[in-house]
This record gives C-alpha cells, structure tokens and sequence, in this order.
C-alpha cells in the first residue's frame, strides 16, 4: 500500500513539474503587443500617416511584437473618441495605448536637416507608463530609399544584426560616392575641359626637333595639349562603372602648331576610390612623305624616281609630306580627386608607335552639379 502510495505522489510530482514548465515556456514566448501610430516627418514629402505605415511593417517583419492593425486602431479610436493626428507626446501615446489595451506604444519622428537624416524611435511602456526606449540615429540623406533606411534604423534600435557594408554607405558621409549613398548623382560623370603635356620619344623626338629643310618641325618634344572629354556611362554594377569616352584634342599650340586628335577610349571607373583604366584608338592628322636617308639625313623620293640608287625608302613622319589620317592606340590610367563638389580627374597615358612612343599626363575639372530634388513617394 506504500508503495502504491508512493508512486501515485511521483505521477501527481511529474505531471505538476511538466504543467509548471509548459507554463514557464509559453510564458516566455509570449510576445507584447505594440500599436505604431504616425511618425512626425519634417523636410520629407511623405506624410506622417504614410510613414508610420511603413515603421508598422518594418517592425512586423523583425518578428518581436504582436503589431496591432491600422485598422483595428482606428476603429477604437472612433468608438473612444480619440483623435491619432499629432500624438507624438508621451501622455498622448500612453492614453491610446490605455484605450487599445496594448503593452507597448512605438513613435517617433523623421526629420531632415540638410543632407542628414535623424531617425528618432521611441517605445513606451503603457503600464509603467514611462519611455523603454529612445533611439537616435543619422543617416546620410537617400532619395526613394526611405524604406530602405527605416529597415536599418528598426534593425539596429532592436539589436538585430545588420549588413556593415550597408551601414557604413548610409551613414558615412566622407565615403567615395557608391549607388547607395548617391543615387541621384547615380553614375559620377566627368564631363569637362581637359589639358596638359605630352613627350615625344624614339626617332619621332628626333624629326621634331630636326630642322625643317631636313623634313623636321624644328620644335620641342615636348608639347602642350588641350581638349574636351565627353563621357557615356553604360554600366554600372557595384561601384564600377562602365565607360566611353570621347576626348578631341589639339596639341602644339604652345609652339604654333595644331596637331587635332579624336580620342576614342573604353573603361572601367571604380567609384568607390576614383579610379579608373581605358584604352582605345587615337585618330590624328600628321604629315606623312615618302623618304630614304642617305648622305647622314632624310632625303625625300623623286616622285619620278621610285628607287634613287637602291635606298631603302620608308615613309616616315615629315614636314615636307601632305597631311594624312592616321591612327595609334592609348593606354590610360587616372584617379580622380575630390574636393567637395569639385573633381580633378587626373590621368597618364602611353602611344606605342613604331616611330617612337608618347607619354603623357593629363588633368582636368569638373564642378558636379546638385542633383534635382526628387520627392520620395511610396503609394
């Protein structure tokens, strides 16, 4: 009899242990409730309705609360006669949560200044009827990526883990631009007036520098230029950018000679850090002649003599020649620096040539223009 005695006080001990567990269990699952009225927006095109909404399926998807529905919250506020416009205070928000029968009550605002984004979240504890959290965070200011920033902003007021790449491009102002923290810039474009120099090598510095009776320009092999960049963007992924660019160019006119160039390049430009690589042809006007080297100098060909005395004719670069079309190809690498507004692409370059190579560096400006303000629109 003790013994069954026993084993009847084990079950009821067990059953009592198990019951209490599951008790403790669903007590611990059990999640609040939290109504999310309108956010105060200032500097925004967006209205305060507009953006609670967008705050109130942010914070459904984090997955911690029961979010009271829009609709059921208006419908008690009609029956309790509440008004929701403007019930930012803490004594206002206590009061609805009171009448909703909720745990929690989640505000806030949004509010621009400048190029800055501050993103306030404040969550109040309707029992204790006192504030449990109030966050502050500063975004850089992302045109239609308003949605975007309020995922982040709820993540990180929560302690849920988020993307760091993602954060620093939408908090860090001193960042290279990137797609995420300058949509409306989009793909920088360097359009702008070009200059600079280039140095002529090989033979080609020696019929530069050589009199114009022995076929040369009797100048320097070292000229200036002067041009115009043109730019047409058609990729972009990540931070790099497709490109090509059209550069027309005149060199010489330090020394009273125009040598007119039309540059036709194809890249790539990192935009996270500037920089950038192209190559492409290079088509230009330069005299051309007939000439074979006898007696320590060039000596242009009697145009009715193809073979005088059996020398060895090339046709060479010659101010005694006509003009002809000619092509050469570039390879360029540059970095752009930033100061403010102002970019200062600056890059070098190089023309193999059979006749001797060409080097070159180059420099330029261009003030980016603010982009047009575009209204952040969600429905």
């Amino acid at each position: 009899m003790k013994t069954l005695n026993f084993f009847k006080l084990f079950i009821a001990l067990l059953i009592f242990c198990l019951n209490s567990k599951q008790a403790v269990y669903a007590q611990s699952n059990e999640k609040s409730t939290i109504c999310i009225l309108n956010f105060d927006v200032k500097g925004l095109e967006i209205s305060p309705e507009e953006m609670g909404n967008i705050v109130r399926l942010e914070v459904q998807k984090i997955n911690k609360y029961i979010v009271i529905d829009r609709y059921d919250v208006i419908e008690v506020a009609q029956k309790e006669n509440l008004s929701l416009e403007n019930c930012y205070s803490q004594s206002c928000l206590i009061n609805v949560g009171k009448a909703l029968r909720v745990s929690k009550m989640l505000s806030g605002s949004v509010e621009l200044f400048g190029k800055d984004l501050v993103f306030t979240i404040k969550v109040i504890d309707v029992e204790k009827e006192s504030i449990e959290k109030l966050d502050v965070q500063e975004f850089v200011m992302v045109p239609n990526e308003i949605r975007a920033i309020t995922e982040f902003a709820i993540k990180k007021s929560f302690g849920i883990e988020t993307n760091l790449i993602v954060e620093q491009q939408i908090t860090k102002k001193n960042n290279y631009d990137n797609l995420i923290n300058t949509p409306t810039l989009g793909i920088r474009n360097l359009d702008g007036p070009r200059m600079g120099f280039v140095v002529f090598t090989g033979d080609l510095a020696g019929t530069i520098q050589r009199s114009k009776e022995e076929g040369g320009f009797d100048k320097i092999p070292i000229m200036t230029q002067l041009g115009y960049q043109f730019e047409y963007q058609y990729l972009s992924k990540g931070s790099i950018q497709g490109l090509i660019e059209f550069v027309p160019i005149l060199t010489g006119l330090d020394q009273s000679i125009c040598i007119p160039s039309l540059n036709l390049l194809h890249g790539l430009r990192d935009i996270k850090n500037g920089w950038e690589f192209a190559i492409g042809p290079s088509f230009y006007l330069t005299k051309k002649a007939n000439v074979y080297y006898n007696n320590d100098k060039w000596n242009l060909v009697d145009p009715y003599v193809q073979n005088p005395n059996g020398a060895n004719v090339v046709e060479r670069t010659d101010s005694r020649g006509k003009y002809r079309a000619q092509t050469n190809f570039i390879i360029a690498i540059g970095k752009t620096f930033r100061s403010g507004a102002l970019n200062i692409p600056m890059n070098l370059f190089v023309m193999p040539n059979s006749e001797g190579f060409r080097f070159g560096l180059s420099f330029g400006f261009n003030v980016q223009k603010e982009p047009v303000k575009n209204p952040i629109k969600f429905f």
